[in-house]
């Protein structure tokens, strides 16, 4: 699971993985000076990380701590769109981190085919 942790009024944004991500947050609250908010939190394989760390890596403050500024502000919003379904959703994280998104095909039953 990927996840993306605000230290709150710092403008930084921590993007890592866990299966417990609200576990994770609690362990980071005691060694950071700000508020923490869980901003995002979605069942991605975990090796997709690396290429989120990568693409941002400009924006890069220190570890996974990355400074909140309007390119990371776009995949923050496509992490937390409320109007996507998961598929969709990572569609969109994908094709922000610079990978080619072939359409996924409708289902026959959506399209009318029966073929």
């Amino acid at each position: 699971m990927i996840y993306a942790i605000e230290a709150t009024g710092l403008g930084f944004v921590k993007i890592g993985k866990s299966h417990k991500p609200n576990s994770r947050m609690a362990e980071l609250m005691t060694g950071c000076p700000a508020p923490l908010e869980l901003l995002a939190a979605r069942d991605w394989h975990d090796d997709l990380e690396w290429h989120i760390h990568r693409r941002f890596s400009k924006s890069r403050v220190h570890g996974e701590w990355f400074r909140w500024d309007d390119d990371l502000d776009g995949f923050l919003q496509t992490m937390w769109c409320p109007y996507c379904d998961e598929a969709r959703r990572l569609d969109l994280a994908m094709a922000k981190l610079g990978f080619h998104i072939v359409p996924r095909p409708q289902p026959a039953r959506l399209t009318g085919s029966n073929g």
